[in-house]
Order: structure tokens, then sequence, then C-alpha cells
């Protein structure tokens, strides 16, 4: 998991090339509708909502794409655990690319202009809160995890 300020992005293009690509999507982010967005990277999604009880849901994970979560207005609390520390609370579903998880994390304050990325042994639980709902408007990236 890496946790940063958004205009750090460019730090990371090492360790995810990709990201060279995803600099410009993210730049016109703000301007975007909600919805889904397909690259030849993988996609993105434009998601605005309200927050969640931190207390509801689960973490979950996933194996196919690496995750970069990037608050563009409002914010949240995002759990973490490695899912190493965690118990499945339900199967991995390769349709969805997804996989639930029971436990306890460390929380994260993520307001707007901060991502994290969250890898295939990241658990995370996103869009919650503690005391007070918040509105967001983030956008989140999928990058294609390629296998040799």
């Amino acid at each position: 998991m890496i946790v940063d300020k958004q205009k750090n992005i460019h730090i990371y293009e090492k360790i995810i090339p990709q990201i060279k690509e995803i600099i410009p999507v993210l730049e016109q982010a703000k301007n975007m509708e909600v919805g889904t967005y397909t690259y030849p990277w993988g996609k993105a999604m434009i998601q605005e909502g309200k927050t969640r009880h931190l207390g509801e849901g689960e973490f979950e994970s996933h194996k196919k794409y690496i995750d970069i979560q990037c608050m563009l207005e409002g914010e949240e609390l995002m759990e973490y655990a490695n899912i190493n520390d965690l118990t499945e609370a339900v199967s991995y579903n390769e349709s969805s690319d997804a996989m639930f998880w029971k436990g306890m994390g460390s929380v994260l304050n993520i307001p707007a202009g901060t991502l994290y990325i969250a890898f295939p042994e990241d658990g995370h639980k996103p869009c919650c809160h503690q005391i007070r709902q918040n509105h967001y408007k983030k956008m989140v990236i999928k990058i294609k995890i390629e296998k040799d």
C-alpha cells in the first residue's frame, strides 16, 4: 500500500510504468462525469457518493488489477490491512476480480488531493467515516497486472 499526495504520482512510474499514461487522465478527472472509462492499460472510474460507517462492509482485494484511488473532492476514511492478517469472508470472484475479508486494520484519513495505491496483497475498505458522513468524488484507476 502506498499513500501519497496526487501531485507526487510521477514518483511511482518506476514501479508502475503505466502511470506515465495515467497522469493526463488524472489531470482531467475533476471535469469528468461519473462513469467508467476504458484505456489500453485498464480503466478509470469516476465515483461520487456518501461514505458508510467504518463498521460496515468488509475489506476488498484484487488479483488482476492494481487500484489507484484518487480523492478529488471531500474525504473518506480507508482501513488497510495485509490480506495475510485478515480472514477470508467471500472467496475470489474472477468476473468481478474481488475477494472480501474480515478483520481489523489501520485507519487512514484520505482528504482531497490524496491517493493510495493498493496491490493484490493490500486489503482495503474505502469510502468510510467514523462520526460524520462525508460526500466524496474520486477516481478509481484499475491497472491490469501483466503476468510473465
